[in-house]
């Protein structure tokens, strides 16, 4: 019995000592985790207020009596409208602003039929552009310079040419190089078949004549009497037609008495040449002078047997060298001969070789 008094005794004085030692203790503990989050004196019971004014903040734009931020995200989603210009050109002279767009251009599915008065749109959802090859292939011919596709469902139609300074070109552009010349033809190339002329190789720069651009380069063959003639370069007519149009280069002309090359004809018959190649005799067409010149020879099935893009007249008529008659021995007999003078088609000769 005294032993179980004794223990009582023990405990309670025990007890007694650890609510000593953990008054303290605790005291330290509860007076760091709080410095740990307060900046100075005081912080905490401000922290508490900030909290309380952020909660009634929220509950009173929940009510409508503060304006609530919009999320940033809402306007990202909205989709931005488009505008498209076509090429349009600003007279030096005159001022007047036209346009030389040539690309088929699609609003709506509907194809604009008169670009001469078309000025541009605003408000598009879309504007896709087409490169020449991607758009003959879906819409011919017609799209050969490239085509633009405009959607919306509420596109704003211009009335009157865009004069800003990012939209204006000037022409002709103050960079260009003007060429000391009166007369012009197209880097056209043709092939006879001994009854007409075959287009086989187009100049693929593009041609302005006072303001108009060529329809058809394969059926331009030149003009006389021009007053001025502006040769532009790639980047030169980029700037100026854009990218699409310009991409070949560019030649201006102007004149006010103009003529115009008529169509190319068969070239001046020259009768019979004779070429004796047991003497060694080279062919040499009269009156072909010039510094690049092409020479064609056909047989009497007027099959190409020998064809030189830069003869030099040095053609011993003795081997081919077209396809299946490359260096293969011709036989004797009367052959005919197309002489292609570079740059002067009109110049071009045509006519008979025996060939002993």
């Amino acid at each position: 019995m005294k032993i179980n008094m004794l223990n009582r005794k023990r405990t309670t004085v025990w007890a007694s000592l650890r609510w000593l030692v953990a008054l303290p203790l605790g005291g330290i503990m509860l007076t760091t985790s709080t410095m740990a989050f307060a900046k100075n004196d005081g912080d905490v019971v401000l922290y508490t207020k900030k909290m309380t004014v952020l909660k009634a903040d929220f509950q009173e734009a929940q009510q409508g009596s503060l304006p609530v931020k919009k999320d940033r995200t809402e306007a990202a989603k909205k989709p931005m409208k488009k505008s498209f210009f076509p090429v349009l050109v600003t007279e030096h002279q005159n001022g007047k602003t036209h346009s030389v767009e040539k690309r088929y251009i699609l609003v709506n599915g509907k194809k604009v039929s008169d670009l001469s008065t078309f000025y541009g749109v605003t408000n598009a959802q879309k504007v896709l552009h087409l490169n020449a090859e991607v758009a003959t292939r879906k819409y011919g011919k017609e799209a050969g310079f490239g085509a633009v596709e405009i959607t919306g469902n509420n596109i704003n139609w211009l009335k009157e040419p865009n004069t800003s300074k990012k939209e204006q070109v000037l022409f002709p552009p103050p960079i260009a190089k003007s060429v000391a010349q009166t007369r012009f033809q197209p880097r056209n190339g043709y092939k006879y078949d001994g009854e007409k002329y075959i287009p086989v190789e187009v100049d693929k720069r593009y041609i302005v004549i006072n303001g108009e651009a060529v329809k058809d380069n394969a059926t331009f063959y030149g003009v006389i009497n021009a007053e001025s003639v502006t040769i532009l370069s790639k980047d030169q007519a980029s700037k100026i037609y854009g990218k699409e149009i310009g991409r070949n280069g560019a030649v201006e002309i102007k004149g006010a008495d103009l003529k115009y090359s008529p169509p190319i004809g068969p070239p001046p018959f020259y009768g019979k040449l004779t070429l004796d190649r047991t003497k060694g005799d080279l062919l040499k067409i009269p009156d072909s002078e010039a510094e690049l010149k092409t020479l064609t020879i056909y047989n009497s099935k007027h099959v190409i047997v020998y064809n030189n893009v830069d003869y030099r007249d040095d053609w011993k008529a003795e081997t081919g060298n077209y396809k299946e008659f490359d260096a293969k021995k011709l036989a004797a007999g009367t052959y005919t001969y197309f002489m292609k003078i570079d740059g002067r088609p009109t110049e071009n000769k045509r006519g008979q070789i025996i060939i002993n």
